[in-house]
């Protein structure tokens, strides 16, 4: 056992739930569990990755709750976001850091960091850095902008250190500072080539893992197969997530009953991760209107499966199974690539070369970063 740990202190972006934000901060700690220990602050209750870290024997974790809960009435509510939202984060992070010693502070809230990263600098934390994991954009909206562009000049003015999950991501985020991407990896004990298709061969399944909700554009996935559907019959989609948009999954389901496709599509809650589906997947698809990185599509192909997702998955995912397409071109054009591919190659698996993504170089990037 290391007794001579130092300590580092994470800022979740909302909490520990089972998606991608999450399993960076479980791959973070993890990899540097012998060498820090790790506080993380958290805004909401899912202890998923937490509940992961302790069950795989890391102890030298521990969960702080900071309250983040905005006002009902409307008028609270607005200067609650142009103020007291700041001054609370930074009055709850100074309490904390009063009392105990850090080493370096990580932030995964992207633009709301700033309040974290000024506590943590008049207290004498020199390693304060940020996470980039979203493509980032101006909102629209006068008072919305400036509270973005207020958030993002501050972020970016008190923390040290830049990293991204892909180069894409680190442009949209970090304007003109000196970036590192490290590549979040995947669970090769789980996504290789042992998870061999089960599929008999004429069935073609397609598989979408993510949250629901507008970005991950599952109601797109839908109209894929409806198309699909016109010339290959026996085609099913697979959704595997859990509602974070609200009310999108009470419009995933009316789609699914206004095109008749009830015996062709299940929805299958994610909570629990993707279970043994890629077992019973053809091809894997990642329609986002927007997506940082997208680990699901290195997932996929570590079990040799082809990716069809859109032109806004950067192609730094590419291991050599990623079919980019356009959303411009429409579920028809989608639809047909499926087609033609399955043709080709049926449920057949291939190897991919996914060593960038590995946990070991994941281990060595992050370890760079946070003692140096």
């Amino acid at each position: 056992m290391n007794t001579n740990r130092k300590n580092a202190l994470i800022i979740a972006y909302n909490d520990l739930n089972n998606s991608g934000v999450p399993n960076v901060i479980y791959q973070t700690i993890k990899s540097l569990s012998d060498f820090y220990n790790f506080d993380i602050v958290v805004f909401n209750n899912n202890t998923f990755y937490f509940d992961c870290l302790k069950n795989e024997g890391i102890n030298n974790i521990n969960i702080i709750k900071f309250n983040d809960t905005k006002p009902l009435k409307r008028i609270k509510r607005f200067f609650w976001y142009i103020g007291f939202r700041n001054k609370s984060f930074f009055r709850q992070c100074n309490n904390l850091i009063r009392n105990k010693k850090y080493d370096v502070v990580h932030s995964f809230k992207e633009y709301d960091s700033w309040p974290f990263f000024k506590a943590c600098k008049k207290r004498g934390i020199q390693k304060r850095i940020l996470h980039g994991t979203v493509i980032h954009k101006t909102p629209s909206g006068l008072l919305n902008r400036h509270l973005y562009k207020k958030n993002k000049k501050l972020s970016l003015k008190y923390a040290t250190t830049f990293i991204g999950v892909s180069k894409l991501c680190c442009d949209s985020t970090f304007s003109n500072k000196n970036y590192s991407i490290i590549y979040n990896s995947y669970n090769a004990s789980q996504f290789n080539l042992d998870v061999i298709n089960k599929l008999p061969y004429d069935r073609l399944v397609l598989t979408q893992v993510g949250t629901f909700n507008d970005n991950k554009n599952q109601l797109f996935s839908i109209n894929v197969l409806f198309e699909l559907l016109q010339v290959y019959p026996n085609s099913y989609l697979k959704l595997i997530g859990k509602e974070t948009g609200a009310g999108y999954l009470n419009q995933i389901k009316f789609r699914i009953k206004n095109t008749n496709l009830s015996n062709h599509v299940e929805i299958i809650d994610g909570t629990k991760g993707v279970g043994n589906n890629f077992e019973y997947t053809t091809f894997a698809l990642m329609p986002s209107c927007q997506e940082g990185a997208g680990i699901t599509a290195i997932e996929a192909q570590a079990c040799g499966i082809k990716v069809f997702a859109s032109t806004n998955v950067t192609k730094e995912m590419d291991a050599g199974g990623l079919i980019s397409l356009s959303l411009e071109s429409g579920p028809k054009e989608w639809a047909f690539k499926i087609f033609e591919e399955f043709k080709k190659s049926g449920n057949n698996r291939q190897h991919y070369n996914l060593d960038q993504f590995s946990l070991n170089s994941f281990k060595k990037s992050i370890k760079s970063i946070y003692d140096n």
